[in-house]
């Protein structure tokens, strides 16, 4: 498997949840991010995150390993369901120089999500029951051991073949179709496997969006999640007694090949975690090769790049996001 400009594009533009916790004022000298790439194939967009939380880690702390490069206090978990794409990021990540905050497991993103959340599960009752001696809250201490599991930032160069000619090569079909993973699984994912505030940073092809959007809409109707501490004594609390969240769109950026193209290649987006009532706005439109897809919030900090000036020449501004990753620039 090839790298390919999508996922350089992804994880040099992603948000770095040390930016967000420090903007939340939750830096700790002992907090450790936490990162799920999703469909890792060689591991070039997890190698990405660990390079720059290395280089500039606000949020958390840095270790020097035996070969004297710094170590950033973080967990980067790489899954993918080919195991010929697994066994090559689990090379690639021992060879690099952030080996120990890098790990590539071979399994669906369905069956991560299942297995974490039964695991997570059991790690709040089991905290439940060690605290019953405790004087902190029970429902309070579980709560917070549920959302130190979670993820701050999921990411993922996904598959955008829809009904498509497939390639004869097993490993491609499964990197470039749908069929094993949807935008429905992965956005369905993301909501239960993000910390509040979490991130969920995506690429996928300009026309794709209203697809996204239908994904983001269906997984928000059924997202309920209860973040904060309940009144133990009061389990059937109103809905509105509780921290309901939803994934917002709080970044967009239309990817040109060509400045002279009329149409987008890609888009980049970005959804954050939040509470339902955190973004209420006037619906806004993006326009998508003739149709229209609806926004129902607004605050999203939209942006355009273009990579090439010419089919020979690439412009300043995609040298500029890349250049700490490739060697040419």
């Amino acid at each position: 498997m090839r790298v390919n400009t999508d996922g350089v594009l992804l994880g040099a533009w992603a948000t770095l949840p040390s930016a967000t916790i420090a903007q939340q004022n939750l830096t700790s000298k002992n907090y450790s991010i936490k990162v799920l790439d999703v469909g890792t194939g060689t591991g070039v967009i997890a190698l990405m995150m660990a390079q720059r939380l290395a280089d500039n880690c606000e949020s958390c702390t840095l270790s020097t390993n035996s070969e004297g490069f710094q170590q950033p206090n973080c967990q980067i978990v790489a899954i993918d369901v080919d195991n010929a794409s697994c066994r090559q990021a689990q090379e690639n990540f021992q060879q690099s120089k952030w080996s120990k905050s890098l790990i590539a497991k071979h399994i669906s993103l369905q069956d991560f999500t299942k297995d974490f959340l039964q695991a997570s599960e059991a790690s709040k009752i089991k905290t439940l029951q060690t605290s019953t001696q405790d004087t902190q809250p029970l429902q309070t201490t579980a709560t917070q051991c549920n959302t130190e599991q979670r993820f701050d930032l999921i990411i993922s160069n996904p598959p955008y073949f829809n009904n498509a000619l497939k390639n004869p090569s097993e490993a491609k079909r499964t990197a470039r179709h749908t069929d094993t993973l949807s935008y429905q699984d992965l956005t369905d994912a993301a909501s239960k496997l993000l910390k509040p505030n979490g991130i969920f940073s995506v690429i996928i092809p300009f026309d794709e969006y209203p697809t996204m959007q239908s994904a983001i809409i269906a997984t928000n109707k059924n997202l309920l999640c209860v973040e904060g501490p309940q009144d133990s004594d009061n389990p059937a609390a109103s809905s509105e007694e509780k921290s309901s969240f939803a994934l917002h769109l709080s970044r967009l950026c239309k990817v040109f090949t060509l400045r002279q193209d009329p149409t987008p290649k890609r888009l980049l987006l970005e959804f954050t975690k939040e509470q339902r009532n955190a973004r209420i706005s006037p619906k806004k439109e993006l326009v998508t090769g003739g149709t229209a897809a609806t926004q129902t919030h607004s605050f999203v900090q939209e942006e355009s790049l273009c990579i090439m000036e010419n089919p020979t020449t690439f412009t300043s501004a995609y040298k500029s996001l890349t250049k700490d990753f490739y060697l040419k620039f």
